[in-house]
């Protein structure tokens, strides 16, 4: 219970919390939340690989030298 002599702010932060802590239980997969699902969990992670795999000078190497060997 919240007692009176809280501010209003304080009131409606405590609020918010209690609702936010059940947001997920009326979930809906929708168009808009796959494709942030689809970027968050796929593209943004291969992305971070890519880059981090293209900039690494042992994987260039080894690229380097699997081409020149076949």
């Amino acid at each position: 219970m919240v007692s009176a002599h809280l501010p209003n702010a304080l009131i409606s932060a405590d609020w918010t919390v209690s609702q936010r802590e059940d947001v997920y239980k009326h979930f809906r997969f929708t168009s808009r939340t796959a494709v942030i699902s689809i970027l968050g969990l796929l593209v943004f992670p291969a992305s971070i690989y890519w880059v981090s795999a293209s900039t690494d000078v042992r994987s260039a190497k080894t690229l380097y030298m699997r081409c020149l060997l076949t």
